[in-house]
């Protein structure tokens, strides 16, 4: 009987150790896993703000580009316009050269 009672209180207080050492364990886990969980959210958080930056960016260059495109435009606009005042006064120094001649002969 005393071996029985020696044996139920030695289970009784290794299991109860083995309880609480069980509850700390768990209970540590539960705090990493909340520590994980934290982390992955502000990755994401992270993440979410560079890609929104990325976008900004890209928004922005893409600005530049259609800007520099009409700059571009406008600038060949301003050289055939400048070509075609330069035919236009070639033709019209032709027409004076030639009426002067003429004045001259008479």
């Amino acid at each position: 009987v005393c071996s029985s009672e020696l044996s139920s209180g030695i289970n009784a207080e290794y299991g109860e150790k083995d309880s609480a050492e069980r509850r700390d364990r768990i209970a540590d886990l539960e705090g990493q896993k909340k520590k994980l969980e934290d982390d992955i959210a502000e990755i994401e958080r992270t993440e979410e703000k560079e890609k929104k930056i990325r976008q900004e960016e890209d928004e922005k260059r893409w600005a530049t580009i259609d800007g520099l495109n009409r700059n571009i435009e406008d600038l060949e606009k301003t050289v055939s316009d400048l070509e075609t005042h330069e035919r236009e006064l070639t033709t019209s120094i032709i027409h004076a050269k030639q009426e002067w001649k003429k004045s001259a002969k008479i």
